[in-house]
């Protein structure tokens, strides 16, 4: 019953991330069966994305590998650790806005 519980807010928490990011002009998330989102940066560089959001102490995965250069890995957490995620992530589409 515990883990069946962590899987759906895993799930959920997933699905949500998901519709979130898609309106951001500069990310292209893509669909996930896992505990992870694979998102396709589309305007700027991953790697310097990576490195933006490692300095306002929020992890994710940077592969510097030809196939995966362009990508972030965001992994499913709290929902309160995503809902910052999602705040620096549309004030970061802001300041690309400007």
């Amino acid at each position: 019953e515990y883990l069946m519980a962590n899987v759906a807010s895993i799930i959920e928490g997933r699905e949500k991330l998901l519709r979130d990011i898609a309106t951001l002009d500069y990310l292209r998330p893509r669909e996930s069966h896992g505990n992870f989102i694979l998102c396709e940066v589309l305007d700027g560089n991953a790697k310097d994305l990576y490195n933006v959001l490692k300095k306002r102490r929020i992890f994710v995965r940077y592969f510097d590998v030809p196939p995966l250069r362009d990508f972030i890995r965001i992994s499913i957490g709290k929902p309160d650790d995503m809902s910052i995620l999602m705040e620096v992530l549309r004030e970061i589409g802001d300041r690309k806005n400007e």
